[in-house]
């Protein structure tokens, strides 16, 4: 259906009836037709009036109304006269080539088929020489008639496996609506031709034409929309550690919009996903998220994609369970040897997927050596006993493939060849060799455990006083990528007695030493040692070498005045596991104190001290890296005295040790602190000076502790 041209031009009657275009009848609907023809004649009667008419039949209810287009091959004007009936009822004005007349009411009808007449005149112009000779057009007929209107309704569904498709949209001309959630649709429209088309997001889009007849009352039409990719897929895999391919249960996966956790297997699943390039995010508690893209296929079949996730190591209860103190073991001493095994204490686990677990690139020991005759060796800007250069004390990678570095010593006039184990680790991180990290003899034959085992060569100074020992602190690390490490729990302090003094053990020294044959043995132990009970130079040298603590108390250091508050907090909070907490202050337990957080209140100068915390559950025990707390109290004023040469006396406490400084400003406001005099160091007594007003109208003092 169409509307008529320059509906502007049409009569007012018919412009008011076309705005009642589709209103009901009490035989149905009335509704417009409108149609175009194409006319023209010959002429022979040698006048401007043609001898010969045009003739159309036209069936309409009440309303009959043309419009005549004037031929755009026309050489000259014409003039359309209209005949209803053989009778002429209306004629246009002269029109040139390609004009159109307005629209021409030929009168009121009753209902009816009707004959209209279409007959031309010319004037004289342009190829008219005083005789019209042919013409030709178009005419538009308007006419109106009464129909019954027919319901059309049906389904919208995926191609695919005939799922409803909610939100399709249906349009036809003026005519748009959607489905509803069941892809459904239904709509009432008169008869006739519709080009209908059907589009949803992801589908392609579907037209077709609709034949409406004036007999149709219910019409049914479902329609079948292809996706733009192809029929979806049921998307499923698991999703698993990266160390040892163990499932992840509650990992949360997501693909473009689709979202879900993994079942107690490590699994999930999605249907019905339409193919195409999805962002894919998959996350755990404790471990690295990954974020991907993935290409579902054009098929209508099971596509898997599986995921590894990597644990991020803030993890309490998995380092718990793997690396407590009680994983190192085995602490055995043989005569001038001492040798300890670690094993994860998940059962199953290798030593590398127990690291990996963990947020680690793998294992080693740390060892460090701590005597007179060893000072400076863990010092890598100072070293006054050896003469090499200090660089390879912290070197990972010695020059020698045996895992040791080369140290000429000169003691009474006299150099000495001795060797010692490369530092910071006692295993090589990079040479190939039977000191390597990665050779099979450091480990058990199914790869669970790793071995410590050393035989310390003699002490430099043995050579000298046979009497001094070495003691040497061993951690278990953990490496991390970027090869800073964790000292993790089970550390062990051993003394080696280089004499024979104590252990009447023999041991070979190095052949060029005086001393061919010595006596001596390993003497003394202790295990389990906390982060807290470690020897300050050592935690110091294990700071500076890139080491640190899986667990820490924040803040690490603090410096507070009596009366204030202070809360320290454990790092990480994240665990698997229950945790029991127990806060220590300089190594002994804290009553009641078993929470996350310890909060100390109003506290003094006895409240200064070393506070670390100590993590347990039936896999063992964790102990946190120390924290230290220096308490100072705040100087207290005395009640100024005045005197009577304008100066003024000002008191405080001093604690005996602490640098005071006294100053003074005219405004608080915005304060500008002048020092008056120099520094004093207090003596726990009471400090006073004395100094002039001066002439400001106010002055605010105070006491700044240095």
């Amino acid at each position: 259906m169409t509307q008529p041209r320059n509906n502007a031009h049409l009569p007012r009657w018919l412009a008011l009836f076309l705005m009642m275009i589709m209103c009901p009848t009490s035989n149905g609907q009335l509704i417009t037709v409108t149609n175009n023809y194409s006319v023209g004649e010959d002429c022979s009667g040698g006048g401007q009036l043609c001898d010969a008419i045009d003739y159309i039949d036209a069936t309409t209810q009440s309303t009959l109304a043309v419009q005549y287009t004037a031929s755009s091959g026309h050489c000259s004007d014409v003039r359309m006269h209209f005949l209803l009936a053989g009778v002429e009822v209306a004629e246009s004005s002269f029109l040139a080539p390609g004009e159109s007349s307005d629209w021409l009411d030929l009168g009121s009808v009753t209902p009816g088929s009707y004959t209209l007449g279409f007959q031309a005149e010319g004037q004289t112009g342009g190829c008219n020489d005083g005789a019209i000779l042919s013409w030709a057009g178009t005419i538009d007929v308007v006419t109106t008639a009464v129909t019954n209107s027919s319901t059309v309704s049906g389904q919208v569904t995926s191609a695919c496996d005939s799922s409803p498709i909610a939100g399709a949209l249906i349009q036809s001309g003026t005519y748009a609506f959607t489905t509803d959630s069941e892809g459904d649709y239904g709509i009432t429209v008169p008869p006739g031709t519709y080009t209908v088309s059907v589009s949803a997001t992801n589908y392609i889009t579907f037209t077709t034409s609709v034949v409406i007849l004036p007999s149709t009352s219910n019409l049914t039409v479902d329609v079948s929309l292809s996706p733009l990719f192809g029929c979806s897929a049921t998307v499923t895999g698991q999703v698993c550690c990266s160390c040892d391919t163990n499932p992840i249960p509650g990992a949360l996966v997501t693909i473009g919009d689709y979202s879900t956790n993994t079942d107690s297997g490590g699994n999930y699943s999605f249907n019905n996903v339409p193919p195409g390039t999805y962002n894919a995010t998959v996350s755990a508690a404790n471990y690295v998220t990954t974020n991907t893209s993935i290409t579902i296929a054009s098929a209508s079949s099971t596509q898997p994609s599986n995921f590894t996730l990597t644990p991020n190591g803030a993890d309490i209860g998995t380092l718990n369970a793997i690396a407590s103190a009680s994983a190192v073991t085995k602490i055995v001493i043989n005569k001038s040897s001492i040798q300890a095994t670690f094993t994860p204490g998940i059962a199953g686990l290798t030593v590398q997927e127990a690291a990996c677990r963990l947020g680690y690139s793998h294992f080693n020991w740390y060892q460090e050596a701590m005597s007179a005759s060893y000072q400076g060796i863990m010092d890598c800007g100072a070293n006054p006993w050896f003469n090499d250069p200090p660089a390879y004390y912290c070197d990972p990678d010695p020059p020698y493939n045996d895992g040791r570095y080369q140290i000429s010593i000169t003691i009474n006039g006299s150099t000495h060849t001795e060797y010692a184990d490369a530092l910071p680790f006692y295993y090589n991180e990079h040479t190939v060799g039977t000191w390597d990290i990665t050779d099979s003899s450091h480990y058990s034959s199914d790869k669970t455990q790793l071995y410590f085992k050393d035989s310390p060569s003699v002490s430099p100074l043995a050579i000298v006083n046979p009497s001094y020992a070495a003691y040497f602190v061993t951690s278990l690390v953990g490496i991390k990528a970027d090869g800073t490490y964790d000292v993790l729990p089970g550390t062990f302090i051993w003394t080696s007695d280089f004499s024979g003094m104590f252990g009447g053990v023999t041991i070979i020294c190095a052949s060029d030493l005086d001393m061919t044959n010595g006596t001596g043995g390993i003497i003394s132990i202790s295990t389990n040692i906390p982060p807290s009970s470690i020897p300050s130079q050592v935690a110091a040298s294990i700071a500076q070498s890139g080491g640190s603590f899986p667990v820490t108390i924040q803040p690490g250091a603090e410096t507070i005045v009596t009366g204030a508050n202070l809360t320290f907090s454990i790092s990480p909070t994240n665990s698997s596991s229950p945790v029991n907490y127990q806060w220590r202050f300089n190594g002994t337990n804290i009553s009641g104190a078993t929470n996350l957080t310890l909060r100390l209140a109003d506290v003094t100068t006895n409240s200064t001290g070393i506070y670390d915390a100590i993590l347990s559950n039936t896999n063992g025990s964790i102990g946190s890296a120390p924290a230290t707390l220096t308490v100072v109290n705040v100087p207290l004023f005395q009640l100024p005295v005045l005197t009577t040469n304008g100066q003024i006396i000002l008191s405080w406490m001093a604690p005996q040790g602490n640098s005071y400084q006294l100053q003074y400003t005219t405004s608080l406001s915005q304060p500008n602190w002048i020092n008056i005099g120099g520094l004093v160091t207090g003596s726990n007594t009471l400090m006073s000076t004395t100094t002039a007003i001066g002439p400001d109208k106010q002055r605010f003092y105070r006491v700044q502790e240095q």
